[in-house]
C-alpha cells in the first residue's frame, strides 16, 4: 500500500494516518524520513527556500509526532522515529537551513523520548542521524525547490559543493542497509541511530572546543 503525502502539510499527514488505520487497523512503527536541502549560504538563501526546507525537514517530523504519537500511545506500545542527519549534530557551511532543521529534529525526538520515559510509557522514540546515503535527495531538492534562481554570490561555490555532495551520496551507504540498521535499533529500543558512528569524533571535537572556550574565558 502507498499514499502520496506532502509532509509539510498537516492535513496530508492526518490523511496518511487515516489511510493507515483504515488499511492496517493500527499503527506500530512510524518513520518520518522526508528531507530536502540546498547548498547555499545562510545569508543568500531565499526566504522561500528557508521556509520550504524547514517545512519539509522539521515541520514534517513535528506533524508526524502530533498526528501519530497519540495513536501509538493509545495502543500502549510502538515506536516513532524521525530522520535527522549528522548535520543535526555538527553544522557545515553552505547548508544553514538544512542544519537548522536537522538540529531541530534531534531536539524534537530527544524531548519526545524523555517525555515518554518520564511517564514510564512502553512507547519508544528514536532519531536517525545518517551520513552520506545513496539517494536522490540532492537532485530532487534542486528539481522540486519552490524557486529556480540561484544567488549569484554563491553560484560557483554552491555548484562545487553540490557536486561534492552528489559524489558522496553516490558512493554512500545503500538505503536497504540503513533500513536494516533502523529496524534493528527499534527492536533493541535504541535512541541514537548512526550510519557512520566514526563521525562522532567530529561531535567530540565540537564539544572539546566548547569546553576549551569556556576555560579560556575564565582564565
Amino acid at each position: 500500500m502507498c499514499q502520496v503525502c506532502d509532509v509539510s502539510k498537516l492535513e496530508d499527514v492526518e490523511r496518511l494516518a487515516d489511510v493507515t488505520l483504515d488499511h492496517f487497523g493500527g499503527v506500530h512503527v512510524v518513520c518520518s524520513n522526508a528531507g530536502v536541502g540546498l547548498p547555499t549560504s545562510a545569508r543568500n538563501l531565499k526566504l522561500s527556500d528557508w521556509e520550504w526546507i524547514i517545512n519539509v525537514d522539521l515541520w514534517g517530523p513535528i506533524y508526524a509526532v502530533k498526528t501519530f504519537l497519540p495513536l501509538i500511545e493509545e495502543q500502549g506500545f510502538g515506536h516513532i522515529n524521525a530522520t535527522s542527519s549528522m548535520a543535526g549534530l555538527v553544522s557545515s557551511q553552505m547548508m544553514g537551513a538544512y542544519n537548522v532543521a536537522k538540529h531541530g529534529v534531534v531536539a524534537l525526538m530527544a524531548a519526545v523520548e524523555r517525555e515518554l520515559r518520564a511517564k514510564k510509557s512502553a512507547v519508544r522514540a528514536s532519531v536517525l542521524c545518517p551520513g552520506p546515503i545513496n539517494t536522490n535527495i540532492s537532485r530532487h531538492s534542486v528539481d522540486f525547490r519552490p524557486g529556480r534562481g540561484k544567488p549569484k554570490g554563491d553560484s560557483e561555490k554552491a555548484g562545487k559543493l553540490a557536486g561534492n555532495i552528489q559524489s558522496a551520496l553516490e558512493n554512500g551507504m545503500h538505503p536497504d542497509e540503513v533500513g536494516e540498521l533502523v529496524a534493528k535499533a527499534i527492536e533493541q529500543e535504541k535512541f541514537w541511530i548512526l550510519t557512520h558512528p566514526h563521525w562522532t569524533k567530529t561531535v567530540q571535537k565540537q564539544l572539546d572546543a566548547m569546553i576549551l572556550d569556556q576555560t579560556l574565558i575564565r582564565a
